[in-house]
């Protein structure tokens, strides 16, 4: 959980500074003194309150102190004197996952950007009164500065952050979204999954085939699970999919955040219905449905009513999700 002891520092330092700070600790017998004495006589320009990074680095558990002397810890005696381009990278791995741990990051403050095709960090992603951890993210080059509305592209090490949200979708907020739909979770992945990989088939040979992307692993909000593209001469991500998973007869939920999704993207939405028991059967297509809004607007065989929706093809049983 998070301490409060950082939240008494506005500024830890830039990359320099937490560099310069290491490399000081690689010494034996490190005080704040002595350190701080090196910063003043340094001639590279660094920017370091060597109080805030020595919190900080012990509430990672990368150093420790005896009698006011600072030492790095074994686990991390390979460290010492490696070159900067080595330490960042550990460095800034190991920063990320000790704000995951102590959950200093609010993952509901992050959400993807599809013009960008990049994920974006609201200011408000971390406490204020944490803004020196923000700060430290930016300095890493792990962020950066977005739009003028405080927010800020996810730049570096994307993938740990898509860990951590697919693991707290799994506790937290996608339980809370999916109570309500008639699918288990499970094959609700494997169908999306499935998708991702159909797409990736579909569009073999595109030159962007690596930015075909299951967003719903971290923007559980977006409307939609997966981007890609319409065709080989697309240059730009122009297929928004929503994946619909189902057994026995094709039915599945719908959310007004969906629909509004849909009808905004017009022709660019698409929803694949995939029918779980047929997702390992060779040359199996799922169901797809372009532009769902006109699509259903005057079909017999679907029923719209307001919110959440359950559809059941060639059958009028529909749940109305209170």
């Amino acid at each position: 959980m998070q301490n409060v002891s950082l939240s008494k520092y506005s500024q830890i330092g830039n990359l320099d500074g937490i560099y310069f700070m290491w490399d000081c600790l690689s010494v034996d017998n490190s005080t704040i003194s002595s350190i701080s004495i090196l910063c003043q006589h340094s001639k590279s320009y660094i920017n370091i309150n060597p109080l805030a990074a020595i919190t900080l680095f012990k509430e990672m558990s990368i150093i420790s102190s005896k009698d006011f002397y600072y030492s790095i810890n074994d686990n991390y005696i390979s460290f010492k004197n490696c070159s900067k381009d080595i330490f960042v990278d550990w460095f800034s791995k190991s920063f990320i996952q000790f704000l995951f741990k102590n959950e200093f990051i609010d993952f509901t403050k992050i959400s993807y950007d599809r013009e960008s095709d990049k994920y974006v960090f609201s200011r408000s992603a971390i406490s204020f009164k944490f803004a020196c951890l923000r700060n430290l993210l930016i300095s890493l080059g792990i962020l950066s500065k977005a739009r003028a509305d405080g927010q800020f592209y996810i730049d570096k090490y994307i993938n740990l952050f898509l860990d951590k949200g697919k693991e707290i979708s799994h506790k937290m907020s996608l339980q809370k979204l999916l109570k309500n739909l008639d699918k288990q979770q499970e094959q609700g992945e494997k169908g999306e999954k499935y998708v991702l990989n159909y797409e990736k088939s579909r569009l073999k040979g595109h030159p962007r085939i690596k930015d075909i992307k299951q967003i719903s692993q971290i923007d559980v909000c977006a409307g939609f699970d997966i981007v890609s593209f319409d065709n080989q001469d697309s240059d730009n991500l122009d297929r928004m999919i929503e994946v619909k998973t189902f057994e026995g007869t094709p039915r599945f939920y719908w959310s007004s955040n969906e629909r509004k999704q849909a009808a905004l993207l017009a022709n660019h939405y698409y929803i694949y219905m995939v029918d779980y028991s047929k997702i390992n059967t060779a040359d199996y297509e799922p169901l797809i449905i372009q532009n769902p809004i006109e699509y259903f607007k005057n079909n017999p065989q679907w029923l719209l009513i307001d919110d959440t929706i359950k559809v059941v093809l060639n059958d009028i049983n529909i749940e109305h999700n209170e």
